[in-house]
């Protein structure tokens, strides 16, 4: 899964926190974080990006409840 977080400085380190404790779950394989990148036209918002991996286990219990939700 990747993520862009924009933000305040401030609110970046929060979700950069946030997304670093993901590592601890069982079910998550990776967590990458980049650096912070000031947002263009901006000298208060930035950007983050993360990427997560889980294990094949949990993106087999994923597609099953996709796959058990009603379409629309």
């Amino acid at each position: 899964m990747k993520i862009r977080i924009i933000g305040t400085a401030e609110e970046c380190a929060a979700a950069r926190e946030y997304y670093s404790g993901l590592e601890k779950q069982e079910n998550v394989q990776s967590v990458s974080i980049s650096r912070l990148y000031p947002c263009r036209d901006s000298n208060a918002l930035y950007r983050l990006y993360v990427e997560v991996s889980y294990y094949a286990a949990a993106e087999s219990e994923c597609t099953a409840i996709a796959r058990s939700k009603p379409s629309l």
